[in-house]
């Protein structure tokens, strides 16, 4: 994608944030290097405010490879997040969506899951999971200390909320539902072992995908004592397509 057209998306995604009534805010560079997220330094310093963002970060793969990202984002940051901030959102990430979609002519591919939820389930075993390890998820099922259809929807793809409610997790579902009725004009599915590189998420994560480069990151989290709830869009990410 050509640069014209990235600043395009980047002015239009900040005219979303002021119209919804997220208030930009610049945070200084540490130290002089690049920062690694903008979420824990907002959270730091920030409470019962809806804010904006964009700037640079600093990211290691894992294979060991630094590498740097333009960010544009937004951060919901209270004592505790309210249906309200999780609809205000949402909906801010649907007109973005809407916008970038159109945009390029091109489908978005939305994939929902809930950390708490795995957590609730797993237990003890969840970071097995995360970290798929087939033999010892093999013994576990082996042992029955987890049985096989709990497994096996660990890593199914779900093209439908329903079938994530034999999981018993219906008071963790319920920020799902809102989040997938609320973008279903776009392609949603559900995978259980979807996780973030950042461990302070606790609920809601999501990730948004176009041609198979994801460019949309965000969920619901917990930082110093607060709740949290925004996401963030990588047009460097972008610039692939």
């Amino acid at each position: 994608m050509d640069k014209r057209t990235i600043r395009q998306i980047e002015f239009k995604i900040l005219e979303i944030f002021d119209r919804k009534g997220f208030e930009e805010v610049k945070i200084p560079l540490e130290e002089l290097s690049l920062r690694e997220d903008f979420t824990t330094d907002i959270a730091r310093r920030t409470i019962n405010k809806a804010l904006s963002y964009r700037g640079d970060i600093l990211r290691v793969s894992p294979f060991g490879r630094k590498y740097q990202a333009y960010q544009v984002g937004c951060e919901i940051i209270k004592e505790k997040i309210s249906d309200a901030d999780e609809k205000l959102c949402t909906e801010t990430l649907l007109d973005i969506l809407d916008y970038i979609s159109a945009k390029l002519k091109k489908k978005m591919l939305i994939v929902v899951t809930h950390f708490g939820l795995a957590k609730k389930i797993l237990g003890n075993y969840s970071e097995v999971f995360f970290k798929k390890n087939i033999t010892e998820i093999q013994k576990l099922i082996d042992e029955k200390k987890i049985s096989t259809e709990i497994a096996r929807a660990f890593f199914k793809v779900f093209k439908d909320i329903s079938e994530f409610k034999f999981l018993n997790g219906e008071k963790e579902l319920k920020g799902v539902e809102f989040f997938a009725e609320s973008l279903k004009s776009h392609n949603v599915v559900f995978n259980l072992s979807e996780r973030a590189d950042k461990d302070y998420y606790t609920g809601l994560l999501f990730s948004v995908f176009c041609k198979s480069v994801k460019f949309i990151t965000g969920g619901k989290y917990s930082l110093f004592g607060k709740e949290g709830i925004g996401f963030s869009v990588n047009l460097t990410n972008l610039e692939l397509l």
